[in-house]
């Protein structure tokens, strides 16, 4: 944990020193795929981000997103054979570090921790339901566009860990608005 803190101190620090920018605010909405594993469970589903993200500089923000994962997609491509699914919400908090390729690209990482419900339901004989809550860390990465002065796009990739061994990857789209 230690390392881990003092590789994001050091990754972090040096992007924290640049000017602050002239639309520090911004809402940004994500979509995707989603892959749900842990405990000899998987599952295939979609999900969603709402977030709010506040620029310290071009290339240091924090944010906090609300994000819901529903899983159930995999009990239906494998014809049923699969009957259990992995449903996930909560909310991440972190930072975003950014650094642009040119002026209208740029790469970023994405870290953090999330708290949320990881609810495992197990359809056999009897349909058994577990729920687990808890405070795990978060990273994601990915590209951004400029789309104008206010409008970006991005692709991330994303993964969450959960409680009691539950994780999600996910593929995510995004648009976000700055003012």
């Amino acid at each position: 944990m230690f390392r881990t803190g003092l590789l994001l101190t050091a990754l972090f620090s040096p992007l924290a020193q640049a000017n602050a920018p002239a639309a520090p605010h911004q809402f940004w909405i994500s979509a995707g795929s989603n892959t749900a594993t842990g405990r000899n469970a998987f599952d295939v589903g979609f999900g969603y981000q709402l977030g709010y993200r506040y620029h310290f500089n071009e290339h240091l923000a924090a944010d906090v997103a609300w994000v819901e994962q529903n899983g159930g997609l995999g009990s239906a491509l494998s014809l049923g054979l699969l009957q259990e699914s992995l449903d996930y919400q909560g909310a991440t908090l972190g930072l975003k570090g950014t650094l642009p390729v040119n002026d209208w690209c740029h790469v970023f990482v994405r870290a953090g921790i999330n708290y949320g419900t990881a609810t495992h339901e197990i359809r056999n004989k009897d349909e058994v339901r577990l729920t687990y809550q808890g405070v795990r860390p978060y990273l994601g990465g990915g590209v951004g566009f400029r789309l104008g002065q206010h409008w970006d796009l991005t692709a991330e990739y994303q993964h969450i860990d959960m409680d009691n061994g539950f994780a999600s990857n996910s593929a995510l789209m995004g648009l976000g608005y700055r003012f």
